[in-house]
């Protein structure tokens, strides 16, 4: 009735016949999820007198971690 028509399994969208939104809805999809959440804060105590912070002096630590693979 001087609407657009609209294809058999395609959806109208403001612009017309949209092919792509249901052609690739589902690759899209994954494109919206969370990104990943960053790991907790680990605090380690750090020996330092006062005298220590006053003159700025710098300590060494050790901080390792286990790197996981595409093997799991």
């Amino acid at each position: 009735m001087g609407g657009m028509r609209t294809e058999p399994g395609f959806q109208r969208s403001m612009f017309g016949n949209d092919i792509f939104s249901s052609r690739f809805r589902a690759e899209g999809s994954t494109s919206m999820q969370q990104p990943p959440r960053k790991a907790a804060a680990i605090e380690n105590p750090l020996p330092v007198s006062l005298a220590d912070l006053y003159k700025g002096v710098t300590k060494k630590m050790k901080i390792s971690r286990e790197a996981i693979d595409a093997s799991g």
